[in-house]
């Protein structure tokens, strides 16, 4: 039976043993909506949303949007990236992506 993403934030959230309210402190959105998220009722807005709410709960991105859990999570370098990320504003993270991303194309 396939799983939605919902139900993998939960089974993530159980394993970690963490209530709804502590991942919604982690990521830093309200309770209600992490709870929509898990609820299949909305689901993150942007990609880095999708990225921290899946290493708050212990999954990969992977497994959050097909449900195969056989890619390991994030490492130490991506999760340093995520919280660094994290401190800018939405627009502040659009600049920064758009800045690696240029660069990236630079290296091409």
């Amino acid at each position: 039976m396939q799983t939605t993403p919902g139900q993998r934030l939960r089974r993530g959230r159980e394993r970690q043993r963490k209530t709804q309210e502590q991942i919604a402190q982690q990521i830093h959105k309200s309770a209600s909506t992490y709870k929509k998220w898990e609820q299949d009722r909305a689901c993150p807005k942007s990609y880095a949303d999708i990225i921290t709410v899946c290493a708050a709960c212990g999954i990969s991105v992977q497994e959050f949007i097909t449900g195969e859990r056989h890619i390991q999570g994030l490492a130490d370098q991506q999760l340093r990236l995520l919280r660094v990320l994290d401190q800018f504003s939405d627009q502040g993270q659009e600049v920064v992506l758009a800045m690696l991303e240029q660069m990236l194309q630079e290296r091409r």
